[in-house]
């Protein structure tokens, strides 16, 4: 009989499922960023990350093969996974984009040029062949070694339509916080409960609190440090008391039941590591459909980083309610949300139809007393 067939399919089931796993949900957020810079730190990290996804795909592998009664092959296996691990390492560690940009070297436009539309075919210019993911790497390169130059934005025109947010009601975001306390498993649950609220009231985007360090939390001066976050900026920031007694709270909390974490993270996942983003979204996405909080369209949908553009409008309601001037403040909001310049704080103006009235109106007011009797 023959069982090839059965072995491949066999094969690609257990290897894909594998795959999302470990690619995804046992690689931590240290390799994930780590895992392509420089030096050895970051080799050993990606060399982590392969050996426990090839781990995962070899268990993945015998329990497929146990569970069907297929002939097993381990040496095939062995040579496969092999295989598999030197490239994943190799395309992780992403050193032959670095050395191809080495070798056309800045101001050369053959290096811009890879996935433009070729002349005399009837390619799409508002769509390319690459152009636009050749453009993404070039510019992380330019913020490592700014000899490496990123080519114009405009190169290959293309639309973009930035998703709107979902902006919570304080009602929501009270129900996520009882919803995540309900978790089976009650440390994850305070976890949850930590870091909605966390977010809610600071608009720290959900990567920086992720990387958060126990160290950035000074209860005694009332701030929170985000070290290294967006475009390499740092900024601190200062802490309502309620803030502080509630971190203060789920730190007595975490540290009962994780007193050996895996890292030094201010939040500790169920594995006593660094929250995954993955799992965390997967989760957040599980807590709004059980409190009924529903995507009011396919663009505007509950996510976790929802919780800063909220913040981010409320903050700027607040100031209009209040007759505020809120040009003057608007820097000081995008020194807070980490902004590199106030131009991306604007967005928020018509992230809100509230708030879009509101500064229509404020813009009437002034008009009207500008106006010559």
């Amino acid at each position: 009989m023959n069982t090839l067939p059965a072995v491949l399919a066999v094969s690609f089931v257990a290897l894909y499922a594998a795959h999302q796993v470990g690619d995804h949900w046992f690689q931590t957020p240290t390799q994930a960023l780590s895992k392509g810079g420089p030096g050895w730190a970051a080799r050993a990290a990606c060399a982590r990350h392969v050996a426990v996804l090839a781990a995962v795909k070899a268990a993945a592998l015998w329990a497929a093969f146990t569970v069907t009664g297929l002939p097993a092959r381990p040496a095939w296996w062995a040579v496969g996974l092999g295989v598999d691990a030197v490239s994943h390492y190799w395309a992780d560690r992403r050193s032959t984009l670095r050395r191809l940009a080495a070798v056309f070297g800045p101001g050369k436009a053959a290096f811009f040029d890879l996935g433009s539309p070729r002349a005399g075919h009837d390619d799409n210019p508002t769509l390319g062949t690459g152009a636009c993911a050749v453009r993404g790497f070039a510019v992380h390169l330019h913020t490592l070694n700014p000899v490496y130059q990123a080519p114009p934005a405009d190169l290959l025109p293309r639309q973009y339509t930035r998703l709107m947010p979902y902006l919570f009601s304080d009602e929501e975001v009270t129900a996520l916080m009882r919803a995540a306390g309900r978790m089976r498993h009650g440390p994850a649950g305070l976890t949850y409960q930590t870091l909605i609220g966390l977010l809610a009231v600071t608009g720290l985007r959900p990567s920086e609190a992720y990387r958060l360090d126990r160290g950035h939390f000074d209860p005694d001066d009332a701030t929170l440090t985000v070290v290294r976050s967006k475009y390499g900026k740092s900024r601190q920031l200062v802490l309502d008391p309620s803030t502080i007694t509630a971190l203060l709270d789920y730190g007595r909390h975490r540290d009962r039941h994780y007193p050996h974490p895996v890292e030094p993270s201010l939040l500790v996942s169920m594995q006593r590591t660094r929250l995954n983003v993955i799992s965390t979204e997967r989760s957040f996405v599980r807590l709004a459909h059980a409190v009924g909080i529903r995507p009011r369209s396919d663009r505007t949908r509950p996510r976790l980083k929802d919780l800063r553009h909220t913040f981010a409008v409320n903050t700027l309601i607040s100031w209009y309610r209040s007759g505020a001037d809120v040009d003057t403040r608007l820097p000081a909001l995008s020194t807070w949300l980490g902004h590199v310049d106030p131009e991306a704080t604007y967005w928020y103006l018509q992230a809100s139809p509230e708030l879009l009235a509101l500064a229509a109106e404020r813009a009437d007011r002034h008009r009207a007393q500008e106006a010559p009797p």
